[in-house]
């Protein structure tokens, strides 16, 4: 049973990394990220020598990410828009999230050993292979494209779901995982 507590996530100035789990090998750390007015986490979860980033919705103004994704092994970013180029800085969904180019910046700054795009705005990515050569000039790992309904299950198997039963939304997902070419 986990018990639940607070972990501190300021939004105006970086914080710090905090272990929120620590059991049998398994640990979580945390570590503020900016989405806006609203306090937000990335985590980092590890267990017998593997780990993975999950970054949440950010911009990346605090600069934690690439610090607690030192390493890891999947980096799972959340949320792509399009370039800033298009966007202008002012926009409201660039405040809340990272670019194609930080994006990139974080996963190589971080060293991590593959990147996972997940969550990709459908409303504004009207070009996914321009925001992925953004991302390639600044990354030079591995890079997949999660599609939205799909279970993954950490034995490696990959479901496409075409209903969630909780939320009611419904689609095809497409085959999984994508792994994009360097």
């Amino acid at each position: 049973r986990l018990k639940a507590h607070d972990i501190d996530a300021p939004t105006d100035s970086p914080g710090k990394i905090q272990r929120v789990y620590s059991k049998d090998g398994l640990t979580v750390e945390a570590a503020p990220t900016k989405h806006g007015a609203m306090p937000s986490l990335a985590y980092r979860v590890s267990y017998q020598g593997t780990s993975f980033t999950f970054t949440g919705d950010y911009s990346s103004k605090l600069g934690n990410v690439p610090t607690l994704a030192k390493g890891t092994d999947v980096m799972i970013q959340n949320r792509l828009l399009e370039p800033e180029s298009k966007m202008g800085s002012s926009e409201p969904k660039r405040v809340l999230h990272s670019t194609p180019r930080e994006i990139g910046m974080n996963a190589q700054k971080a060293k991590a050993n593959m990147l996972v795009l997940s969550h990709i705005s459908r409303d504004t990515v009207t070009d996914l292979s321009e925001e992925i050569k953004i991302i390639i000039d600044e990354y030079d790992g591995p890079i997949a494209i999660a599609n939205d309904l799909v279970d993954v299950y950490p034995d490696g198997r990959i479901l496409k779901t075409k209903m969630n039963g909780d939320s009611g939304a419904s689609g095809t997902s497409g085959d999984g995982l994508m792994f994009i070419p360097q």
